[in-house]
């Protein structure tokens, strides 16, 4: 772990490499998602900010940091959406995928105020507000695993992204033989030389001809040695307007 870290950090400090920080997510009842990310899912409160309207909860499977041992687990923010908002998961959020060293019971899911839509092999369930998560156990270096986007265009989308931040394009692993596979034409974007160490995006062609990004994905997080010191927003139609925040270094240090 040392090794990957070390690694990983000098990379990224040098400019050579980007790092997928995490994801973040506005909700109507923060308490709830955060009991169904806790308590079904495993992981830990790292940081819980504010109140009401501004409250903000960090969670991740251990420490975020890129200067700890062990650490450069990505996060995953919860904030509290504006009052009267509803805010929408819409259609091009597929799934937010987690690998966890430990067994998923289904009474968590339903007691966190989840629904479980699926529990042979693998699972696929239902936040308390709606989010898609797909569950399986195994061990993995982050258990954090992918975020699964559907888009108009794969190529334009993964040309954007490849360009724009720099990276690495494949085919999905798809390696949980009873979980269904990636469509075809999908592809898996990742930072770094393996893409099980970090998290990652899948690309899927979308069969909906109308997508809708809805208000509930409010960002991936991406860290780029030499941004400026406060987080900027950059969201593309070829990317189908999904929020990718350009972060400062220094907030996984």
């Amino acid at each position: 772990m040392k090794v990957i870290l070390s690694d990983l950090r000098g990379k990224v400090e040098s400019g050579e490499l980007n790092y997928a920080g995490g994801l973040r997510f506005a909700v109507a009842d923060v308490d709830a998602e955060v009991d169904f990310w806790t308590k079904a899912l495993g992981m830990r409160v790292a940081a819980d900010a504010g109140s009401g309207e501004s409250r903000t909860v960090t969670l991740a499977y251990g420490q975020t940091s890129l200067s700890v041992d062990d650490g450069g687990k990505a996060e995953v923010v919860i904030t509290q959406a504006p009052p009267g908002a509803n805010p929408e998961v819409g259609n091009v959020l597929s799934y937010v995928a987690v690998t966890v060293p430990f067994g998923l019971r289904v009474s968590q899911i339903y007691d966190s105020g989840g629904e479980l839509l699926y529990g042979f092999g693998f699972f696929d369930m239902r936040s308390p507000n709606g989010i898609p998560v797909r569950g399986q156990v195994a061990t993995r270096r982050d258990p954090l695993e992918v975020i699964a986007l559907n888009v108009k265009s794969v190529r334009e989308a993964e040309k954007f992204l490849v360009a724009e931040f720099g990276f690495t394009s494949r085919k999905p692993l798809d390696d949980n033989s009873y979980a269904p596979k990636s469509p075809p034409g999908s592809r898996l974007l990742y930072f770094g030389n393996d893409p099980k160490k970090t998290l990652g995006i899948i690309l899927q062609p979308s069969k909906e001809r109308n997508l809708q990004t809805g208000r509930v994905l409010d960002g991936i997080s991406i860290a780029r040695s030499g941004e400026a010191a406060s987080t900027s927003k950059l969201a593309d139609a070829r990317a189908a307007n999904v929020p990718f925040l350009l972060r400062p270094l220094a907030d996984f240090k």
